[in-house]
């Protein structure tokens, strides 16, 4: 699999996008880090890339508060 990953603001406009990142790494872990406004929802698109396929794992870290 060669994995893609976009974050999304809660009006779906793109704030990151690391796809671009990764289009020839097979296998690659992504990892990604940015600071989230509090009660503001997010969301992730994990998808692959050049029609490759596999699974994936996806871990959430939240900071203490």
């Amino acid at each position: 699999m060669i994995p893609g990953m976009r974050i999304f603001d809660s009006s779906k406009q793109v704030i990151a996008d690391k796809a671009p990142d990764f289009q020839r790494r097979p296998g690659a872990n992504i990892e990604f880090s940015f600071s989230a406004q509090s009660n503001m929802t997010y969301y992730l698109e994990v998808f692959t890339q050049r029609n490759t396929n596999g699974p994936y794992t996806l871990i959430v870290n939240l900071p203490e508060p």
